[in-house]
């Protein structure tokens, strides 16, 4: 829960699997950045004692198409 992304352009939704066990964390674009390349780290709490935050650091490269 509280899912937070150091990126604006990135939308995240947390679809539950095994609820209160197993989650899939979804991260989109919108709208895609600009820049071409883009670092950032999304953050969650967990129900773990022994971590109760997470982070995941990303890359984003924005190939232009042609």
């Amino acid at each position: 829960k509280n899912l937070t992304s150091t990126v604006p352009e990135v939308k995240l939704a947390l679809n539950p699997i095994t609820e209160g066990r197993e989650y899939e964390l979804v991260a989109t674009l919108d709208p895609p950045p600009k820049e071409s390349v883009n670092n950032g780290i999304i953050k969650f709490e967990t129900n773990l004692a022994s971590q109760p935050t997470a982070e995941v650091k990303f890359n984003i490269n924005v190939l232009k198409k042609n």
